[in-house]
């Protein structure tokens, strides 16, 4: 129900009435109920934004396993909100959650390996993650994989069938900290730091 009243689902919009159906749900322990309370504790909607109750919420989720809700605690430590920046938990989180079948985790996964975030830099192992995020579907695995193939064009064949790829998928977007990780976005950003 609180679905219906915090997206419009067939009746008017009302932030109160979905708090007050996600919060009975998650007092009796329903996972899904407590993901929906932090996402609306991180955006501010019908409440004021507070990341800290955000991730407990986040948290008391994944503690029963629910793959958006580890992956948005694996997200909190990456950006330090709510809880003290650490690339080691949001790694961890972000491995449990990919572990569960989360295309975005395993899409980090692969950006935390490219970047070198809490491991050493490996393209491969990036690549690796990227293209599990791919088989499933996620169009910023995809773009990821596309712009590696423009970066590297004579690591692999794997390389060039991820131009396919990104062919097929058009625009993707991921998550950095406070940001789309549109692709656009860093390819200029790295484009702007080599002419320089």
């Amino acid at each position: 129900m609180g679905n219906l009243y915090q997206h419009k689902f067939g009746v008017p919009r009302d932030y109160k009435r979905a708090l007050a159906y996600y919060r009975s749900a998650a007092n009796q322990g329903y996972a899904l109920a407590e993901y929906h309370l932090g996402a609306m504790f991180e955006d501010g909607a019908g409440v004021k934004r507070n990341y800290k109750q955000a991730f407990d919420w986040y948290r008391k989720a994944a503690g029963q396993n629910l793959s958006q809700a580890e992956k948005q605690v694996g997200y909190f430590y990456q950006c330090g909100y709510g809880v003290k920046k650490d690339f080691a938990q949001a790694h961890a989180w972000y491995l449990r959650a990919a572990g569960h079948g989360n295309s975005d985790a395993e899409n980090q996964l692969g950006y935390f390996a490219e970047e070198g975030w809490d491991q050493p830099q490996n393209y491969a192992e990036a690549l690796s993650w990227y293209y599990k995020a791919a088989e499933h579907d996620n169009d910023s695995a995809k773009e990821n994989i596309g712009y590696m193939f423009s970066e590297w064009p004579r690591r692999t064949n794997r390389l060039r069938q991820g131009h396919v790829l990104v062919r097929r998928s058009g625009r993707a977007r991921g998550q950095r900290c406070g940001k789309p990780i549109g692709l656009d976005v860093s390819i200029r950003a790295r484009r702007g730091a080599q002419r320089r």
